[in-house]
């Protein structure tokens, strides 16, 4: 928008979370009861907003059974959810 001789711009918080917010987000999904590896937020604070978004819409997925998972040979009763981005060697495991 131009006003004069100086031109004006809209600012916008990008959708980029930070982790707090990122766990905020995971725990409404999951709930209260859930506890995040201690590395959690050194990793989510360096993902792309794209994958921040993907890894959000992963756990809903994997919350209402849109997803695969795999269970375990050694404990019984356990289930597992893995996301793994193609072009990084992250991976994201929901158990």
């Amino acid at each position: 928008m131009k006003t004069g001789r100086y031109t004006t711009r809209l600012i916008r918080r990008l959708w980029k979370l930070l982790h707090d917010e990122g766990k905020e987000k995971i725990e409404d999904v999951l709930g209260r009861d859930i506890r995040f590896e201690g590395h959690f937020n050194t990793v989510f604070d360096n993902l792309k907003e794209s994958r921040q978004k993907q890894l959000i819409e992963w756990v809903r997925e994997c919350k209402n059974g849109n997803s695969i998972a795999l269970s375990s040979d050694r404990i019984k009763d356990l289930l597992a959810f893995i996301l793994r981005f193609r072009d990084t060697n992250l991976r994201a495991i929901l158990t």
